[in-house]
């Protein structure tokens, strides 16, 4: 590919790239100014970021930037020619000497994929020619959109459950310096395939053939499908929760079945779990959240996994990370299939049944129905109805599929398809040797056998909240100072994250100074009362 600088009918400097016998104009090649004008006009961005990829048209560059003064503008690129070319002319790179243009090159998808997946939520634009240009485009794509489908998924989920999780956080500090990180279970099955098991009405027909593979498989349940595998005489291998509530932890303590089963769960998860389940069984990963980022300087990093989502797409993450890349999915249905929302022994439906009676006899539809609903095809043809949000997880997965070229099966057998499933049949997993198994109790008596840490670590950071609070609370009620408020808080990022949480992660630079003073006031009695039954 040969990058060179041509002119325009008016005038202007651009680039002109040629490639393969074909000829592209990065921008305009009549008029690049007055083109830029109308596109940068005909783009709405409400975001506070817009990432754009491509380089290659500082005109529309810098009209996307002069148009959005209040947004920062960062621009990408993938070719060193282009890079160079528009920053050793003056002119050019005078184009983008604006203070919200920042520019970023990166010579791999791969140092791209690490870089986007940093960045909080943006609007993008990707130049039209570069989807000739760069030939892993697709990946770029998928990895920008991936990203967003996960702030939306983890921003939604923060409205729900952000003040719980603050309440985890600072109840659980204590036991979550000590308990071991997921890194500790990366790669060691890498010999065996995973079937990873969520609790969809599928199940019900399907645990047949996930006891047939038992023998030779490792068997990854989400908390809601635990309770089903067990009364079905299925005891899992390792059971994934993500759900910060009380409500789910029953599923883990409903049998009481610990002694060989591994437990896995985020560093925010509800404290209880410390206090039912034997501690070398439990395995964390890292909270994808800025207070657990700052916390992770000090007590160390447990291991990444996706979370956001559905517990499924946290189970497929850990499973891929652990096995062999071979993952076979039952009971993902993501549908009502047959119009109803779980397999049988599920918490849930089990709590409405009680609750029925002759006057308001439990109906799966009434509540199914509550939900925005839209039509589907199934895994055999069947009209069924999903909802939005399991359509996201759908999407989340088939994403996941293609950057990770991770070899999913969708044994779901009423279960919407998969783009990008693998298609097989489940005869070739069949392996009635029990050896398998015997080496996989092992490995797994192995893993539960690592001792805890015995890190005092946990206390000084509850050290740092207390101290915290105890300065905001004579702050907030005594003589109001902005400038010492905002001081304590920057000083104490812990403090600071913690209480963005605890007001649902809402940013406290953009309130106005009435509406910060009486958040604060309630983040910071809410934490007090938590901290006080900690004495």
């Amino acid at each position: 590919m040969n990058v060179v600088i041509d002119f325009s009918k008016d005038n202007r400097k651009i680039l002109k790239v040629l490639k393969e016998g074909r000829t592209f104009y990065l921008s305009s090649s009549y008029f690049p100014v007055s083109e830029a004008e109308k596109v940068a006009k005909s783009l709405k961005f409400e975001k506070d970021t817009i990432l754009v990829v491509g380089l290659g048209n500082p005109y529309l560059i810098r009209e996307l930037a002069l148009s959005n003064l209040d947004k920062k503008v960062l621009v990408i690129e993938f070719f060193e020619s282009i890079y160079s070319c528009v920053f050793s002319d003056k002119e050019l790179k005078s184009l983008l000497m604006l203070s919200n243009v920042s520019v970023e090159f990166f010579d791999s998808f791969e140092k791209f994929k690490i870089f986007v997946s940093d960045l909080g939520d943006f609007d993008y634009y990707i130049h039209p020619s570069y989807k000739f240009l760069v030939p892993f485009l697709g990946e770029v794509e998928v990895a920008i959109k991936s990203h967003l489908q996960n702030m939306a998924i983890n921003k939604n989920t923060v409205k729900r459950f952000g003040r719980v999780w603050a309440k985890n956080f600072v109840s659980s500090l204590k036991f979550v310096s000590k308990v071991k990180g997921v890194v500790d279970l990366f790669e060691k099955f890498k010999d065996f395939n995973t079937v990873v098991i969520g609790a969809g009405p599928s199940l019900d027909n399907d645990v047949d053939l996930v006891r047939k593979l038992y023998n030779n498989s490792l068997i990854i349940a989400s908390d809601t499908s635990f309770l089903p595998l067990l009364r079905n005489g299925i005891k899992p291998d390792v059971v994934v929760s993500v759900d910060p509530q009380s409500r789910n932890f029953l599923y883990l303590i409903y049998e009481k079945v610990y002694d060989d089963v591994i437990f896995v769960c985020d560093t925010l998860y509800l404290p209880l779990v410390y206090e039912f389940i034997p501690n070398d069984n439990i395995f964390l990963f890292d909270s994808p959240f800025k207070l657990w980022g700052e916390v992770k300087k000090v007590l160390g990093e447990k291991g990444e996994l996706f979370v956001g989502g559905s517990v499924v797409c946290t189970a497929i993450d850990l499973a891929f990370r652990i096995g062999n890349g071979n993952i076979l999915l039952f009971g993902n249905d993501l549908s009502f299939t047959d119009y109803k929302m779980y397999c049988k022994n599920n918490i849930f439906e089990m709590s409405l049944m009680l609750e029925a009676n002759f006057i308001n006899p439990y109906d799966p539809w009434t509540f199914i129905s509550k939900y925005p609903l839209v039509k589907a095809l199934n895994n055999v043809g069947d009209e069924v109805f999903t909802d939005p949000r399991m359509l996201t997880f759908k999407k989340w997965i088939e994403n996941y599929i293609s950057s990770t070229g991770a070899r999913v099966f969708n044994f779901t057998s009423k279960g919407l398809a998969l783009i990008g499933q693998q298609n097989g049949d489940l005869s070739s997993f069949l392996d009635f040797n029990t050896s398998s198994r015997g080496d996989i109790e092992e490995i797994k008596k192995m893993l539960i056998s690592i001792p805890l840490g015995d890190s005092d670590e946990g206390n000084s950071v509850l050290f740092m909240v207390r101290e915290g609070v105890e300065k905001l609370k004579k702050e907030l009620y005594g003589s109001i100072d902005f400038a010492r408020i905002t001081e304590i808080l920057e000083e104490n990022l812990v403090l600071k994250y913690l209480i963005e949480l605890s007001i649902q992660d809402t940013l406290l630079s953009k309130y106005s100074k009435e509406s910060f003073v009486e958040a604060l006031k309630f983040s910071v009695a809410y934490l007090n009362r938590i901290l006080s039954k900690l004495r």
